[in-house]
């Protein structure tokens, strides 16, 4: 393949992938910064140093769905549940981004936030618009990213050994 059509090769691909690798680039910097900022994802907090038995799943539920804004009425309700036993919480993900995050011993709602690391997380694969999406132009255009590495380290070795022979 000449130079000529490595550039245009090089060019098209750049083109054909800016979206999808912008949309990849930004979400991956706040990914980056999502323990930094609870704009992002909420501080883990701690819970009561208090001895007493642990919650249930079931008393977990029942906290949850005492909250107002977690709308929660059942199990459906749950994305997850992150039992983190050295800070004596559970994390409760509702599936309206709701993070509720509960303290395992006196049961007291610690935190209610909103948790937008799923949604940012959900952008940088691409299954945000659909999810055939992340397979259907986001690993394609991860894979053009690869070859215009590829034809840019071409052009400029070739650039360089052409500079050099003069």
């Amino acid at each position: 393949m000449n130079q000529r059509n490595i550039r245009t090769l090089h060019r098209w691909t750049a083109i054909a992938t800016a979206l999808p690798f912008a949309c990849v680039v930004l979400s991956g910097i706040l990914l980056q910064l999502k323990k930094e900022f609870s704009w992002i994802q909420p501080r883990t907090l701690s819970g009561s140093d208090g001895g007493g038995p642990l919650l249930t799943l079931d008393s977990l539920l029942a906290l949850s769905a005492a909250v107002p804004e977690a709308d929660v009425a059942g199990w459906n309700d749950v994305e997850r549940i992150d039992i983190r036993p050295d800070k004596r919480i559970a994390k409760i993900r509702c599936r309206n981004h709701r993070e509720l995050q509960i303290d395992l011993h006196s049961g007291e709602v610690l935190s209610s936030r909103f948790r937008r690391s799923d949604i940012i997380e959900s952008v940088h694969d691409g299954s945000f618009i659909h999810p055939a999406v992340k397979y259907a132009v986001f690993l394609p255009s991860g894979i053009a990213v690869f070859l215009l590495w590829i034809t840019g380290l071409v052009l400029a070795g070739k650039r360089k050994k052409r500079r050099g022979s003069s």
